[in-house]
């Protein structure tokens, strides 16, 4: 394994509003679904500028990956050219699906961010060696393309690695965390089972870590996503201001910071935080589990 580094990296996923499968033909004629984000309703803690909310699990809305199959009601909103969502989902539990016509089951959620930590375990891990090798107090924040700039939904703070595993042995690597509560039956359907199932998946290393929180933040820096109680118009994502953040890329990452800049993952993890509240919204630092 490669040496480690603390770093803050831009990540850009797929940023299109999905409620229902999202399918291409690809070169070789095989069909493949994509990623997009969903814009969901769920119970969920939040911080206001200092303070956390004094409401637990309070009915909040955010922008994030769930790629199982959603029950959702159009919203009475602003235009969706403007960034808006026209739709708000509920969350199901996670359910793999084996198969399902022409081609083979569910994509994997990752980021997952709900629970008491949120995951981060194989996106760009297969191609990017400096994914599987971040330190502890590494930022990254996961975003999109929208209206010609890069605009985020999750910001993850390493705290730790929880496993190194692959394809072949994920099912052992991985059940044994399932097993001591590490993680949960819904992130083992919602993400195990569709990547272990997923031929592009052979072949490649991966690292599954855990989340800083406010609750157990490193260096004053806990994981976050931009979030707003819940009402009927909901939100456009918040653009990252930052001068480092290219607003050009629409996919790939963007090595930000790194351990030898001093403070420099703090820095950046303060832009963003300030990114969210001034924008009127609230730093989401717990989503709760669907079906729980």
């Amino acid at each position: 394994m490669d040496k480690g580094e603390r770093l803050a990296i831009q990540f850009l996923h797929p940023g299109r509003e999905k409620t229902e499968e999202m399918i291409i033909k690809k070169a070789d004629g095989k069909l493949c679904r994509l990623h997009g984000r969903k814009f969901v309703k769920d119970c969920g803690d939040y911080i206001t500028d200092s303070l956390v909310s004094g409401e637990e699990n309070a009915q909040i809305m955010f922008w994030c990956e769930y790629e199982q199959q959603l029950k959702y009601n159009k919203l009475c909103g602003r235009p969706h050219v403007d960034g808006y969502p026209r739709y708000i989902q509920t969350l199901r539990p996670a359910c793999y699906r084996q198969s399902c016509g022409e081609i083979a089951g569910c994509i994997n959620t990752d980021p997952y961010i709900f629970g008491r930590y949120m995951l981060y375990s194989n996106c760009r891990q297969k191609r990017s060696p400096l994914l599987r090798n971040l330190l502890p107090g590494s930022v990254i924040v996961f975003g999109s393309r929208v209206n010609g700039l890069f605009c985020f939904d999750t910001v993850f703070v390493v705290s730790r690695p929880l496993c190194t595993f692959t394809r072949r042995d994920g099912r052992e690597v991985l059940g044994k965390l399932k097993d001591e509560g590490a993680i949960s039956e819904n992130f083992w359907q919602a993400t195990v089972e569709p990547l272990l199932n997923d031929g592009n998946a052979e072949g490649g290393e991966y690292v599954l870590y855990e989340s800083a929180t406010d609750q157990n933040p490193i260096d004053g820096m806990y994981s976050f996503f931009p979030c707003k109680p819940l009402d009927d118009i909901g939100f456009p994502r918040p653009a990252a201001t930052a001068p480092c953040i290219n607003h050009k890329m629409w996919t790939g990452i963007k090595t930000l910071a790194s351990d030898e800049d001093t403070g420099g993952c703090l820095r950046i993890w303060e832009s963003l935080r300030r990114d969210v509240l001034e924008n009127g919204l609230c730093l989401g630092v717990r989503a709760k589990e669907p079906g729980e």
